[in-house]
């Protein structure tokens, strides 16, 4: 995204130096001299360095801290939100909440997972990222990540896939996670809740992600075995 953060930067100090080159008053004893233009040149080209070192930290910034203005720049690369959902494997279902926190050079992820103990969940692990890469032009995010659990740690790598609709920010994910535990991968499946300042209590996440599992799992279970079936259009919200 800094390419993004330099493109903007270029064009707002571009339009500054348009409107210095047109308004600046050279002192009055050189006007309509041979060095007005000169001058002109000289000021506009200092002031437009010193403006584009200036305009990048602040408008990146600004992107950070508020939201308007970070949904604008990430536009359907927006993914900063709670995101609720499952994943599963051969042995078995867990849900999980996770929090994407999206900033102009990063990406977080941090969450929990719990058991789906037959529609009875119950906690699983606490997991946080260690390093990300979002592939913009692919809307993929890579991450690595390390999970604690009661009976130990656990780390691993995840690949998320975000569905966007309509030239709209994605609402849905799939991908899939693998870890030095356990011997295969496990396949995610999650929905875009809410932004993270609208957080509910931790109950109704966990109801939510047990709800959107139940309306899908018949279609999930049946694509475990073919992992590459077309998933766009069927998932149920």
């Amino acid at each position: 995204m800094y390419k993004k953060i330099n493109n903007w930067s270029i064009f707002l100090t571009a339009l500054v130096s348009y409107w210095i080159w047109y308004t600046i008053n050279p002192v009055t004893i050189l006007n309509n001299s041979i060095f007005q233009i000169p001058i002109k040149i000289a000021v506009s080209t200092v002031f437009s360095f010193g403006f584009f070192s200036i305009i990048v930290p602040i408008l990146s910034f600004v992107i950070n801290k508020c939201k308007f203005i970070k949904k604008i720049f990430f536009s359907t690369n927006y993914i900063e939100g709670v995101w609720i959902g499952f994943f599963i494997n051969k042995k078995g279902v867990a849900l999980t909440i996770q929090q994407i926190e999206q900033i102009s050079d990063d990406v977080s992820i941090y969450g929990q997972t719990f058991k789906y103990n037959k529609g009875n969940p119950i906690f699983r692990s606490l997991f946080n990222s260690t390093g990300t890469s979002f592939d913009y032009n692919k809307h993929t995010l890579y991450c690595t990540y390390l999970s604690d659990k009661l009976d130990g740690v656990n780390a691993g790598f995840l690949t998320y896939h975000f569905i966007n609709q309509e030239k709209k920010a994605p609402d849905m994910f799939w991908g899939y996670l693998a870890n030095y535990i356990y011997d295969g991968k496990m396949f995610f499946l999650c929905k875009k809740y809410h932004d993270i300042e609208q957080m509910p209590d931790l109950q109704s996440w966990i109801n939510i992600a047990k709800d959107f599992y139940e309306n899908n799992k018949d279609y999930f279970n049946n694509i475990i075995s073919d992992e590459n079936a077309e998933l766009r259009g069927y998932i149920k919200k």
